[in-house]
């Protein structure tokens, strides 16, 4: 049981790397940023753990789509620059998160877009 605890202990606190890509694009499909490399990969997995579900419904301006490829597979989300990101399903309601910190997450996803 203690080795059990022990692995369990050593996967939370590693730093995961996601082999993955995120690509960013306007409104206009023009690219904003590609992101590829272990480091922003990394840097993008702690922001995108930060997000929580919204419960209030207001109008949202979305005007990013992120395309995120990973292991696990690909999915499309739009983004409004206020935090906000909504997961682009098959599904009438799909889920708002608030990302957080807004400030640091849009200068390291949209920088001078």
């Amino acid at each position: 049981m203690k080795q059990f605890i022990l692995l369990i202990l050593i996967f939370i606190l590693t730093p995961h790397t996601w082999s993955a890509e995120i690509k960013v694009t306007d409104s206009s499909t023009n690219q904003v940023q590609l992101i590829s490399d272990a480091k922003q990969i990394n840097r993008f997995n702690f922001f995108w753990s930060q997000k929580q579900p919204v419960r209030k419904q207001q109008t949202y301006q979305w005007r990013f789509q992120l395309t995120i490829d990973s292991p696990s597979g690909k999915s499309s989300w739009v983004y409004d620059p206020r935090g906000y990101a909504r997961e682009i399903t098959m599904q009438q309601s799909s889920v708002i998160y608030q990302l957080s910190p807004v400030r640091s997450f849009n200068h390291f996803l949209i920088k001078d877009s």
